[in-house]
């Protein structure tokens, strides 16, 4: 990856499958990381795995997107880190209640929009004016398969995602 040497950039849904793969290739390619995920453990052991880099800075921010507080301390968190953030990847994501819609727990299914769009969207939004102001970055909304076709009983996750991609058209802008 080239480009990103020198660069700070938040990373959702850090510690599992591809979000561990963007954390490994942009510390391998020389960015300073923001690594947002869940599970403490499992943000000190990715920690640990990537090894120190001279010049090069990783912090952890333990939270559950699905909390609408998350977005405050999460940025908060960045912001006490870095003096400016280049690269937002909201990559965390849920599957959400499989089934039909009138049968799904109705808390998982808004939760699922809450992960998988709102809190996307809120970091956006809070982050998109710190980025104007430097001089410039870029956000990356990860929508998955979620968005390209219909998929049966997968409502609230398909909802979500082709929500993240509607909302990324205009945005970008």
């Amino acid at each position: 990856m080239v480009g990103v040497s020198g660069m700070n950039c938040l990373i959702t849904g850090a510690t599992r499958g591809l979000g561990e793969s963007l954390v490994r290739a942009f510390w391998e390619a020389g960015a300073s990381l923001a690594l947002i995920a869940r599970r403490k453990d499992r943000l000190v052991q990715l920690v640990t795995n990537i090894g120190k880099q001279s010049g090069q800075k990783a912090i952890t921010v333990e939270t559950d997107l699905a909390n609408p507080g998350a977005v405050d301390k999460i940025v908060g968190s960045v912001k006490s880190e870095f003096s400016r953030l280049d690269v937002l990847i909201n990559n965390a994501a849920i599957q959400g209640p499989i089934g039909t819609l009138w049968e799904n727990d109705w808390d998982k299914w808004l939760e699922t929009i809450q992960v998988n769009l709102l809190s996307p969207i809120a970091l956006c939004r809070a982050v998109a004016p710190w980025m104007i102001e430097q001089g410039g970055g870029s956000i990356i909304n990860l929508s998955g398969g979620g968005a390209t076709g219909p998929r049966a009983n997968f409502t609230a996750y398909a909802t979500a995602k082709t929500g993240i991609v509607r909302f990324s058209e205009p945005l970008a802008k």
